[in-house]
């Protein structure tokens, strides 16, 4: 009989993402002595995380919810019978509206817990959303899993029930990200951009993750010094309007989009300085950190307690084009201080944000919710 806790990691995709480089590293890391993980995709099929989850064995089912349809109930019972019949206890879900359509398939099933990572900053969500979610969270066995400290205050100031709220911060993969396999000026050797300060951003071309403000930003940096690239690394769907705008603001010779790579930490060791000018932000950043480069980053959502100002990089006021011209240039022109802030960052990624301590304090979280629902069986 297999006695391994079973849980089904239910995602709206695994194609690139914050919350679907989660969702991966959860899959892969979780003690496979203990835990049976299958992963559940609810609207695009296929992407590079599913890929590299079959590579390592792990099960990926596609349910194929239909966006159109507020209520699919075809997808929803889809769903609701594989969580039943594959036993599943433990359901982990991510964002709107995976955490909710992962709610209403396990109503009344054997399913024992729903644990929801909060990948958003709370003050930013729609209303709906919130008031959905803290529906989900009445009832008994549903739990928020908060990336921060910042974020939990945030959450509990919007009313969510203290009580259900677990603080484990997201961590990354150092194996992965390890500035140790790879030569500096030899990546930026290949990428052509061995002489100039390198810029780089890396996440979904949305607008919230700030790629504009940051375009005119740098329209402000190029009247002062011209020996800097910006990498933008990521696709989405104002790609187009970027490459549009970098061509009116002349700062297109400036520009290097890469689209969609899965060498990112190939490319985040050519970067000089990772940026995050995000307008909402949970918590980015941390691959930067983890390959020792000073990060400058907008101050919203867990950015202060991931980055704190003038130690591990610069914080700037969201949206503010001054602010963020000003900080690059700092930092440009101060290498020796870019050293300090990338040390002392990665100090930090290895204490505190690294994959292995997110894992356990994962685990032990399941197993303490898990061992309370026994006891209370007895």
């Amino acid at each position: 009989m297999d006695k391994k806790t079973k849980v089904a990691l239910i995602i709206n995709s695994l194609q690139a993402g914050g919350a679907e480089r989660l969702a991966y590293n959860i899959a892969k890391r979780l003690d496979p002595s203990n835990f049976n993980v299958k992963v559940i995709t609810l609207f695009t099929p296929g992407g590079q995380f599913a890929e590299a989850l079959k590579e390592a064995n792990i099960p990926v089912k596609h349910i194929g919810y239909r966006r159109k349809i507020k209520i699919d109930l075809y997808a929803l019972f889809a769903l609701r019978k594989f969580v039943t019949d594959e036993g599943i206890d433990i359901v982990q879900s991510f964002n709107y509206p995976s955490f909710f359509i992962s709610f209403l398939s396990i109503l009344f099933t054997k399913v024992k817990f729903l644990f929801i990572f909060q990948v958003a900053d709370p003050s930013f969500e729609p209303l709906r959303v919130r008031v959905i979610k803290k529906f989900v969270l009445a009832f008994r066995n549903s739990f928020l899993i908060s990336p921060s400290d910042v974020i939990k205050e945030k959450l509990v100031k919007f009313a969510y029930p203290k009580r259900k709220i677990e603080v484990i911060h997201i961590g990354v993969d150092l194996s992965e990200f390890d500035i140790c396999r790879f030569d500096s000026d030899e990546s930026k050797k290949s990428l052509g951009v061995l002489e100039n300060v390198v810029l780089g951003i890396v996440g979904r071309l949305v607008p919230e993750k700030g790629h504009e403000i940051l375009f005119y930003a740098l329209k402000e940096v190029k009247k002062v010094i011209d020996n800097f690239i910006l990498l933008v690394v990521g696709s989405g769907p104002i790609e187009n309007e970027l490459k549009k705008l970098a061509h009116e603001l002349e700062i297109y010779d400036k520009v290097i989009f890469l689209g969609q790579r899965k060498d990112v930490a190939f490319i985040i060791s050519s970067f000089d300085i990772y940026l995050q000018p995000s307008l909402t932000e949970a918590g980015g950043g941390i691959e930067g950190m983890a390959m020792g480069k000073p990060v400058i980053a907008s101050d919203v959502g867990g950015m202060r307690e991931l980055v704190e100002n003038f130690r591990h990089g610069l914080l700037v006021k969201p949206g503010n084009i001054k602010e963020l011209a000003n900080a690059i240039l700092f930092l440009i022109e101060h290498p020796e201080i870019r050293k300090e802030f990338g040390n002392k960052g990665l100090d930090k990624i290895k204490r505190v944000y690294n994959i292995e301590v997110m894992i356990s304090k994962l685990q032990e979280l399941y197993n303490k919710n898990l061992e309370i629902h026994r006891v209370s069986m007895i």
